[in-house]
């Protein structure tokens, strides 16, 4: 029973409630503010500070400022207690370390160090607190990947190196590998149990004093889909209130890993002013954080003796507004050290001269604003140009325009990459003009689109496919006109800028020479996995069009190579063939499209890609499947897809795919360009050249290979889930999440054919 006159209200207020069935604060929370006019008879204005006492009387702290917090003057943020990270130069920038009460989020692209620095600080715990640590260990709880148990010992072997201000006695008679906690969370409903059960068991008991979680992303990601915003907001603010709870109740810090998305304009990021990712998850989430840090991986290495390392740099902000840290960092497999002072970056006042720090006052309307956004408004910050996704669905519809006229002339294998085979055309598209320009912008779906505006518009986009994390796919085009032809230099910059394309003059009146010297910039470009793209060539050749590609899947998560077996492929209904097949059970996102009759399966990768694997029903031929392989059935497909519990098995293969296009291409209308008439002249030669060929080759291996060399463990359920084997003829798609770009597109008939 809640007693109303200790909300500080006025008598008529007080009275009024007195008067109705409301016995909670709850209660009046929980309605709109008409209702609680029409119940209590109150004025609009009179409602307002009852609802405003309410909040306050549920509130067990008085709200901070963001500049409170930049000037430390929250106490029980700032109690002088910190954990420290092992290096006292990321130490001073983190103000003594991570703060005991609140979230600590750290946000990177893959393979940046967010694991890596997450790994030591789960050492530095287990260091007393005179040594920057808090004297107990830490819980990992993993929501991604299999725990990185082998860098863990590596860095454990490194203590004494690394941790060179504490006596050697005293780290040789810390265990540390026996206070890390490890816990592996398969969905939010494991997460859930973990937080409430496990994790107050052991903070209750002294054994832990510091929560990690790797990702927070990932399940909510995985879990939702863009339209399940709200929901996923809601389990958000759960999520993060559990972790709250345990950081107050308990003294002990919380770190986040986060994963990043792409920014591909210019919009109020919530990540730093100089990067071109921002954490994930949005607003609903960056509300509930304490502290952001964000890691990336520079270009450059340090070195010292033989060993190098790659440099990262680590950024701490809030809101640009207060100003931000940074210090320049060396990360290795043993642990992380600062090579730099950390510098202070604030927002210049013109206006006086000198460097003043902007602050913003809390104020109600600006409360106001932000809860509307978090309720009203989708969480993604994942905010795409509408001109890059009609380019993105255009590329999609020539790719499977293309795809479905190569399967209708073979019932062999087949694997191409549509992303780098458009690159290609879009660079011939460049160097033509005049007619041979509008058939071929109507032979690649271009039509109505600004030709002018197409390079500028493609490096954006191939600037997000191809990020420097996507080191598993190589690819490339190239032009080569014979010796006699003339390159303008405004058209080799067009190339090199926009595309990354090389243009190279080649003497084909020696075919030997030419085809060696294609055949090595295939190699090039494809860190030798290609190693022959033209096998003869006519001394008559005028203009060849090429482009490779090859992919090593990553999945995430990794299948097990411990418990792949030998297991039976129906090639046909009279041919069966033994196939090694992967195996893995977890969540999976899984539709079934009835008017096809197929299932279509989504894997992701680690790289920001996935994998569709369309597979038919059994009484249903894969060559009546792939005519209805379109851009607007697949879109259809992904936006069908619902996570669900799984065991899938996959099998492991390998294919290497060549094609010579121009009989393709010129059934698709793109015929033109390849006759005397063509008008290839924007590429600085006269009139009369013609192309003569287009070849295209493409390799992929799909099997169990991860980024750290680490096998996935199986997620564990209570029950064995359903299984989904993929033993039969079956289409896979790659396309790049961000985006929706197609980057390869496949069909397995035999899993053993090369």
């Amino acid at each position: 029973m809640m007693v109303w006159d200790q909300l500080s209200l006025p008598p008529r207020i007080s009275s009024a409630l007195q008067r109705t069935n409301l016995k909670s604060v709850r209660e009046v929370l929980s309605l709109p503010a008409v209702d609680v006019q029409r119940l209590t008879g109150l004025a609009h204005a009179e409602v307002l500070k009852l609802l405003t006492a309410a909040a306050d009387a549920c509130r067990r702290h008085a709200p901070l400022s963001v500049l409170q917090l930049q000037r430390g003057e929250c106490c029980r943020c700032e109690s002088g207690l910190r954990l420290g990270v092992s290096c006292p130069v990321l130490d001073g920038l983190l103000r003594g370390g991570l703060p005991v009460g609140g979230i600590t989020e750290l946000s990177g692209q893959s393979g940046a160090g967010k694991t890596q620095l997450a790994l030591q600080i789960s050492l530095s715990v287990q260091y007393p607190v005179e040594h920057g640590g808090l004297g107990a260990g830490a819980l990992y709880i993993c929501t991604e990947d299999s725990f990185p148990i082998r860098r863990l010992q590596q860095m454990i072997s490194e203590q004494a190196i690394l941790r060179s201000d504490v006596p050697s006695s005293l780290i040789s008679g810390l265990r540390f590998s026996d206070h890390v906690y490890i816990e592996h969370a398969a969905d939010l409903d494991s997460l859930q149990v973990c937080l409430s059960r496990r994790a107050p068991v052991l903070l209750a008991a002294g054994l832990v004093r510091l929560i990690v979680v790797d990702s927070v992303a990932a399940l909510f990601r995985s879990e939702f889909q863009a339209e399940d915003w709200m929901e996923r907001n809601k389990q958000l603010l759960t999520f993060s209130s559990m972790l709250h709870q345990l950081s107050q109740e308990f003294t002990t810090p919380v770190l986040c890993i986060n994963q990043v998305t792409d920014v591909l304009k210019d919009h109020d990021s919530l990540g730093p002013l100089s990067s071109s990712v921002t954490p994930a998850l949005g607003l609903a989430w960056a509300n509930q954080v304490l502290v952001r840090l964000m890691i990336r991986r520079l270009q450059k290495t340090v070195s010292r003796g033989d060993q190098s390392s790659a440099l990262r740099q680590l950024e701490d902000f809030y809101f640009e507004m207060i100003g931000r840290s940074g210090s320049v960092i060396s990360g290795k497999i043993t642990g992380t050290r600062s090579i730099g002072a950390p510098h202070r970056m604030t927002v210049s006042s013109a206006a006086h001269g000198s460097d003043n720090l902007v602050t913003m006052a809390p104020c109600t309307p600006l409360l106001r604003v932000i809860l509307l956004l978090i309720l009203l408004g989708p969480a993604s910050q994942e905010t795409i140009n509408p001109a890059l996704v009609d380019l993105t669905n255009r590329n999609a519809d020539f790719g499977t325009r293309m795809y479905r006229a190569i399967a209708s002339r073979t019932d062999e294998n087949i694997f191409l990459s549509p992303f780098t085979l458009s690159t290609g055309l879009l660079v011939l598209l460049s160097a033509t003009s005049g007619s041979t320009q509008e058939q071929l912008l109507q032979g690649l779906t271009l039509t109505g689109l600004d030709h002018q505006s197409l390079p500028d518009l493609f490096r954006t986009l191939r600037n997000v496919v191809l990020r420097r994390d996507a080191a598993n796919l190589q690819q490339g085009a190239a032009i080569f006109p014979g010796e006699n032809f003339q390159l303008s230099t405004a058209f080799q910059d067009l190339l090199q800028n926009k595309f990354g394309v090389k243009a190279q003059k080649l003497s084909y009146t020696l075919p030997r020479e030419s085809e060696d010297a294609i055949n090595r910039w295939a190699q090039e470009q494809t860190e030798g996995k290609i190693q022959e793209l033209v096998p003869s060539l006519d001394p008559q050749t005028q203009l060849l069009l090429a482009s490779v590609a090859s992919y090593q899947t990553r999945f995430n998560p990794p299948f097990n190579s411990s418990v792949t077996l030998d297991e039976r492929f129906f090639v046909d209904k009279y041919h069966v063939v033994m196939v090694p097949m992967m195996f893995r059970a977890d969540k999976y996102f899984l539709a079934y499209d009835r008017s096809v009759k197929v299932g279509v399966l989504k894997l992701p990768m680690a790289d920001g890609a996935a994998m569709l694997v369309v597979l038919p029903d059994e009484d249903v031929d894969i060559t009546a499947v792939e005519d209805e392989v379109t851009s607007e059935n697949i879109q259809a497909w992904i936006r069908q897809l619902k996570k669900t519990k799984l065991e899938v098995q996959l099998p492991r293969f390998t294919l290497e795919s060549s094609y010579s296009l121009k009989d393709t291409l010129q059934t698709l209308n793109i015929t033109q360009v390849f006759e005397d008439d063509a008008d290839i002249s924007n590429m600085g030669g006269a009139k009369g050249t013609k192309l003569t060929q287009v070849y295209h080759k493409s390799v992929i291996s799909v099997d169990e290979t991860t980024d750290d060399g680490i096998q996935g463990r199986d997620a564990a359920f209570a029950s064995p889930p359903p299984r989904l084997t993929i033993n039969r003829p079956f289409i896979f798609i790659i396309f790049q999440q961000t985006t929706g770009s197609l980057l390869f597109m496949g069909r397995v008939t035999n899993p053993l054919k090369n």
